[in-house]
């Protein structure tokens, strides 16, 4: 068992890999440095990152009581402080940055200090066999437990709409708000105006819609888009900006992240999928009360 071991990275979007690289390090160390990339470097490659804190506290709350074994710092360059970290004994990494720590190591060297004995944590896969990553969760392929969003049932099978459903849904429902068809920000700015004072999120149906949400300032919570209007091409879904949904909320499944109870002796890893950037709908509505507003079909679509 090493006294203190070493473990590096960004650490966005804390799902069942970063657990498990967690729990090997925390089944062959006494204690962990978790130097946890600064935010400045992280949202430099991509601004939907979470921020330092953020990402701290998920790993605190996956890792229940053994978080008290961890110390996290903030990584401001590659290496951190393991070049020359007179106490570590360990680092953990997983096959594909192990050569950044035989590099970590040839540094050590050179210094006259002895190498970090390497433990390496195998990738957890998604359910199509390539490794789960945060980049694959902020794209939406996969949840943090590796999973797809849409179930295998409608992705393979046939999912029919009757016409009796087909006509109900082309009935508007709910406020109207509406505006001239060729300026959609004219009702939009009136459907954000009536639901200011609302606590849950805004969720966006059609490329128009999301665009001028962007537009007026207000990106959407959640947003379906598929690069058309009235079923044609629109060429204004090229300036739809992904990132600047940042820091919005997140639809987690938390029966979905593997029992990783045993190793390691992790007693909360299940909590992670438990609030942390989820989130559900508001109850009163779910159960019949009134249904949100929306523009008028003049309006955005």
């Amino acid at each position: 068992m090493h006294d203190v071991g070493l473990i590096g990275g960004t650490f966005d979007r804390f799902h069942a890999g970063h657990l498990a690289l967690m729990a090997t390090g925390l089944s062959e160390c006494s204690s962990i440095e978790a130097w946890i990339t600064a935010d400045s470097m992280a949202q430099s490659k991509d601004t939907r990152v979470n921020p330092w804190k953020v990402r701290v506290m998920e790993i605190k709350e996956a890792l229940g009581e053994d978080a008290e074994r961890v110390d996290f710092h903030v990584l401001e360059d590659s290496h951190g402080p393991a070049p020359s970290h007179p106490d570590a004994t360990a680092i953990v990494c997983t096959d594909e940055t192990r050569a950044e720590c035989e590099e970590i190591n040839r540094l050590r060297g050179e210094g006259g200090l002895p190498p970090l004995h390497i433990i390496v944590s195998d990738h957890s896969l998604a359910w199509d066999g390539e490794p789960i990553s945060s980049s694959r969760i902020r794209a939406g392929e996969i949840d943090r437990g590796g999973y797809p969003w849409i179930p295998r049932a409608i992705r393979e099978g046939k999912v029919v709409m009757t016409p009796q459903v087909e006509a109900e849904l082309k009935e508007p429902f709910g406020r109207l708000f509406p505006g001239p068809e060729d300026e959609p920000s004219v009702s939009m700015s009136h459907v954000l105006a009536h639901i200011e004072s609302g606590s849950g999120p805004v969720i966006a149906v059609g490329d128009v819609t999301v665009r001028t949400l962007q537009d007026l300032g207000r990106p959407a919570d959640i947003a379906l888009i598929d690069g058309l209007t009235k079923r044609q091409p629109w060429e204004g879904a090229d300036g739809i900006d992904a990132p600047c949904m940042t820091g919005k909320p997140e639809l987690l499944q938390p029966s979905r992240l593997p029992d990783t109870t045993s190793a390691g002796g992790l007693r909360g890893s299940h909590r992670i999928l438990e609030g942390l950037g989820a989130y559900q709908l508001d109850r009163h509505r779910r159960r019949g009360g009134p249904r949100p507003a929306r523009a008028s079909p003049t309006g955005p679509a």
